[in-house]
């Protein structure tokens, strides 16, 4: 249980990091993690993140929910749902093509 990690990234001349301490992990149902997106080292939002996990006739549901603090207008909560909605969505894919090529 439990980790951290750090992601670094440039996006139009500004450094971006998005720092995640893993709170509660219970291995093929939850995922709890806090997380804090910086902006040219001042915090954009400080977020609570559950990822669950349940089983379904299709394979696997996942449900994410996130609570987050937007602060001083570095981000906006429809620019990350956008934002996560892409990377669930290339995840999705991946797995699909995972399946679909016998991994």
């Amino acid at each position: 249980m439990g980790g951290r990690e750090v992601n670094h990234a440039h996006h139009g001349g500004a450094e971006i990091v998005f720092d995640s301490l893993y709170r509660d992990i219970v291995a093929d149902e939850r995922i709890v993690y806090s997380s804090v997106l910086s902006r040219d080292g001042r915090p954009a939002t400080v977020s609570t993140t559950t990822v669950e996990l349940e089983t379904c006739d299709e394979g696997t549901r996942l449900v994410l929910t996130e609570q987050g603090a937007y602060l001083d207008g570095l981000e906006q909560p429809d620019w990350r749902e956008q934002g996560t909605g892409e990377w669930l969505g290339r995840l999705g894919a991946e797995l699909r093509n995972a399946v679909e090529g016998g991994h």
